[in-house]
């Protein structure tokens, strides 16, 4: 299977990248040096590409609103919406990454009063309430909304960015490990 990775060559993609020529798919990395608007029905054609996976984000921590101008919604949202009529157009199915900074921060921790000290995590549904913190979660929140439309696409909603790329600069999780 030919595989489009869009924003295959940071932490996570690199990692799927891997796991997907371990598994003898053959895999296009789209990444930022391309820009994600300059993608056409063209390109995916000339390979021929059999899935797209969007990879590509902008995460802003730091700013809570929503500028239609900022790279964080050029990216996330406007992006993601040019993927999801490219499925369209070409018919090839769109899987949209996103996070569960949807949801923003919550204790999900389930206590067990026998042994104070084990820590389980709780299931997060489907139907948990969203209440994103910061742009980087609404313009993903946005993004999974458009994703509704896409009659060939799914969303995949992760619990944390780290991948087996532990070194510095390999995002947060992957530097708490570090340290």
């Amino acid at each position: 299977m030919k595989i489009l990775v869009v924003g295959g060559a940071g932490n996570l993609g690199r990692g799927l990248v891997r796991a997907l020529d371990l598994q003898s798919h053959q895999s296009l990395v789209w990444d930022k040096d391309k820009d994600i608007h300059n993608l056409t029905p063209n390109v995916l054609t000339k390979y021929p590409i059999d899935l797209i996976v969007n990879l590509s984000v902008v995460a802003n921590l730091k700013k809570k609103e929503i500028l239609i101008n900022d790279l964080d919604y050029l990216v996330n949202v406007i992006g993601l919406y040019h993927l999801v009529n490219l499925s369209e157009e070409t018919g090839i199915p769109l899987i949209q990454i996103s996070t569960r900074e949807v949801i923003g921060v919550r204790d999900f921790r389930v206590v067990d009063k026998m042994q104070s000290s084990a820590v389980e995590l709780r299931e997060v549904s489907e139907s948990e309430p969203c209440f994103p913190l910061h742009s980087y979660g609404k313009t993903k929140l946005i993004g999974e909304f458009l994703m509704q439309g896409c009659m060939l696409g799914s969303v995949t909603r992760l619990n944390t960015c780290y991948t087996d790329e532990v070194r510095n600069g390999g995002g947060l999780i992957a530097n708490l490990v570090r340290r």
